[in-house]
């Protein structure tokens, strides 16, 4: 089990064959939660061992719909989410019934009409997110794999495409980050219209 989304183990085995101990688990496990910290920074991805991180009152801007947009995803149940005018008249919040809610990645959506008006910093928010070790997508846990391995292999030739050494010439796979982009694509906060 694993508090990031990809373990030193997972690189080791992908990178050696084995998770047994070598000189590399200081670096591995930094590259780990590097890894870790980038799918949450990029995509609003949360990952913990058992799933389920709590995010308190976090304050968004409302576009005057019935769908909120949430920094972090994946949501796994909604606990508050509270409103106030959008001219700030009123500095109290009015709460709304969270069973007239769905959810869905990092989008809630309520049954009733309009959630609050158009404002800026008028909503709070509180829910939890995250996947655990038993509902991580594979192909994004290959994805955080496949960098971390690339991270740790061209960490001495950053800015380097090739290299040469007594007459054999080396090219740095720029297709395996290729195929990574095209796995995280899907996982980005994308609006369709």
């Amino acid at each position: 089990m694993s508090t990031y989304i990809v373990s030193k183990e997972d690189l080791k085995t992908h990178l050696f064959g084995a998770t047994t101990g070598t000189k590399y688990d200081t670096i591995l496990a930094a590259i780990a939660l590097q890894v870790d910290i980038m799918f949450e920074n990029m995509l609003g991805i949360k990952h913990s061992t058992s799933g389920g991180e709590t995010i308190t009152d976090e304050v968004l801007n409302s576009d005057g719909t019935n769908v909120i947009k949430t920094k972090f995803k994946p949501i796994t149940e909604i606990t508050t989410v509270k409103y106030r005018d959008a001219s700030w008249a009123f500095s109290t919040y009015t709460e709304l019934t969270v069973g007239n809610m769905d959810f869905d990645g990092n989008k809630i959506y309520t049954r009733d009409y309009v959630v609050a008006p158009v404002g800026i910093r008028n909503l709070k928010i509180t829910y939890k997110v995250g996947y655990s070790d038993t509902n991580l997508p594979l192909d994004l846990k290959l994805a955080a794999i496949l960098i971390g391995v690339g991270i740790f292999n061209q960490r001495n030739m950053v800015g380097f495409s090739g290299q040469s050494v007594q007459g054999i010439n080396i090219n740095l796979d720029k297709d395996q980050f290729t195929f990574v982009k095209k796995i995280l694509d899907t996982y980005r906060n994308i609006d369709v219209v």
